[in-house]
């Protein structure tokens, strides 16, 4: 069965590798939480990744808001929602 997960790790060390590209992931075993040890990505990576994903996460965020206000303008309600004006 051990031989088994290697492979397995190993196979998905390759694929996010590929797929991150030059990110280097520093896959292997750390301690997340102060948990047992979880075969993940290195803590560095880990917070890059987290980063980067919170600014696009304000990138979608803010487009939504642009699209929404858009909307609005079209509908002519007041920006933000709301009833139609009189």
């Amino acid at each position: 069965m051990t031989g088994n997960l290697v492979v397995v790790r190993e196979g998905y060390r390759v694929v996010s590798d590929v797929v991150a590209g030059e990110w280097r992931l520093g896959h292997g075993f750390y301690l997340i939480n102060d948990r047992e040890p979880r075969y993940t990505v290195a803590p560095a990576a880990r917070r890059r990744i987290l980063d980067r994903l919170l600014i696009l996460n304000h990138e979608q965020h803010a487009e939504e808001m642009r699209a929404r206000a858009e909307d609005d303008l079209r509908l002519d309600l007041p920006v933000g929602g709301g009833e139609t004006r009189p």
